[in-house]
């Protein structure tokens, strides 16, 4: 409908559309009703904006985050499930569950640079990009242009496919690593053992191996 559309104004298509399916008075008084008025949604930075306003941030923010996707799918690689490997999703960002729970591991780079050096030899991590990243209205604000190339620049990381089944990797990896997602739950559900880099309540059970540092992280891996 044109309520939903990401557009400012409606195509004649889309008002052609709307005459013949018996929705046009519908959806252009919602589509007026965004106009004149202050949306009273309060924002992270604190501001009231007007309802065309507001529709214009969303289309902007969804121009960027596809760049970013865009950026992800030109390093993604196809994983090799043949390889030893350490499965690792990023969050969405900005979220909770890393700008409180994971505390400095807010920087996910961060815990990609120390599970990269506390890798054992001939092992990989395989990087994937959490899918609401893209689609979230404020996730713009969790990338930035080149993010995707630094974590593919890290040694021995590859980004796989977004599409790629969680499900699968987790039962294939030797190890899940995150700060604080529920992937480390689901590994260790599946008898595959995990590294936990932030504070989350099932963090002392039984296969989650808390990691501050590389050196833990090393330590970890070892035992596994």
């Amino acid at each position: 409908s044109i309520a939903s559309s990401m557009h400012l104004f409606p195509s004649l298509n889309a008002i052609a559309l709307n005459i013949r399916r018996g929705t046009f008075f519908k959806t252009a008084y919602w589509y007026c009703a965004m106009l004149p008025k202050k949306k009273a949604l309060a924002t992270i930075d604190g501001l009231v904006y007007s309802r065309a306003v507001l529709r214009w941030k969303f289309y902007r923010w969804g121009k960027i985050k596809k760049q970013y996707q865009r950026e992800y799918e030109k390093v993604a690689r196809m994983p090799d499930f043949l390889t030893p490997f350490v499965y690792v999703p990023l969050h969405m960002q900005p979220e909770r569950s890393t700008s409180v729970q994971g505390d400095i591991f807010t920087d996910q780079i961060l815990m990609l640079d120390m599970l990269s050096a506390a890798l054992p030899k001939g092992w990989v991590l395989y990087v994937k990009e959490h899918p609401a990243q893209w689609t979230a209205r404020r996730a713009h604000l969790g990338r930035y242009h080149g993010y995707y190339k630094r974590i593919a620049s890290i040694r021995n990381v590859v980004c796989v496919p977004a599409h790629t089944p969680s499900s699968e990797l987790i039962r294939k990896a030797r190890a899940v690593a995150t700060i604080t997602g529920t992937a480390v739950w689901e590994a260790v559900l599946n008898g595959v053992p995990a590294l936990m880099f932030g504070y989350e309540w099932y963090m002392h059970c039984e296969g989650i191996f808390r990691a501050s540092s590389a050196e833990e992280a090393r330590k970890a891996l070892a035992k596994i």
